[in-house]
């Protein structure tokens, strides 16, 4: 942790965020919501807390008792409250985040995209990569930054290269991953569908040259944001822009 007494340091405090996770995606949304609550900007928001912490408090309950009564979710709550706590820890401000009690909602899925909306995604992806990527996603559920981060050795046990093709020995083709978030190892199995876009981009890396060790990335991206700007202009394509 950073402490600059007297110093507003959003800007620093986002540097001690891990890129490609959803806390680095949602941590400074909240921060920034919150601070608008009161209509301020997060470094006015964090000498106003600094000054007088009774006054943080208030608002910070105020700022759950509106989230509460708009309709937000328990999650929605307890990330905004925990990310404005990370924020002004990192200023050197303690305060009383007010985060027990709060009401369970149940999550309900407003859309689940179909069979055939998922391929047609991928028939609009314009490059092998982003075929078998969008059919991992779909059917490992494994985490963006998890695909990004995906090496041979995460799924080289069940695949085979002959010649200058990779072939499953076995599907479903399974797949161990240490989770980026949780640090925890996973396992999870590609479906036929799946397998079959994986072994056509990566024998198509072979035919261009590319070999394979235990640590070479399956896929070229290397942020969240990038993955995430190709994506949407493949749903762009499918849907036209909103």
């Amino acid at each position: 942790m950073r402490i600059l007494s007297g110093v507003v340091t959003y800007k620093e405090w986002i540097k001690t965020l891990v890129p490609g996770t959803s806390t680095y995606e949602t941590y400074p949304l909240f921060v920034k919501k919150i601070a608008e609550f009161v209509g301020l900007d997060p470094d006015s928001f964090a000498e106003k807390c600094r000054a007088n912490k009774v006054w943080c408090n208030q608002v910070l309950l105020k700022w759950r008792s509106y989230c509460e009564r708009t309709g937000k979710s328990s999650s929605y709550v307890s990330v905004s409250l925990y990310a404005i706590k990370s924020f002004l820890k990192f200023e050197g401000i303690e305060v009383e985040v007010p985060t027990r009690g709060i009401r369970e909602t149940r999550k309900r899925f407003t859309y689940i995209p179909t069979r055939e909306e998922v391929q047609l995604l991928i028939d609009n992806a314009n490059s092998l990569q982003l075929k078998a990527l969008i059919a991992m996603a779909a059917y490992t559920g494994l985490r963006p930054i998890d695909l990004i981060n995906l090496r041979w050795w995460n799924i080289k046990d069940e695949l085979r290269i002959v010649g200058y093709k990779v072939e499953a020995t076995r599907v479903p083709l399974k797949i161990v991953v240490e989770q980026h978030k949780t640090k925890q190892h996973f396992v999870t199995f590609l479906s036929p569908k799946g397998v079959r876009y994986l072994t056509m981009y990566l024998s198509m890396k072979i035919r261009r040259g590319h070999w394979f060790t235990d640590d070479t990335k399956i896929f070229s991206y290397n942020t969240y944001e990038s993955l995430s700007t190709c994506f949407k202009l493949i749903v762009e394509r499918v849907y036209g822009s909103k």
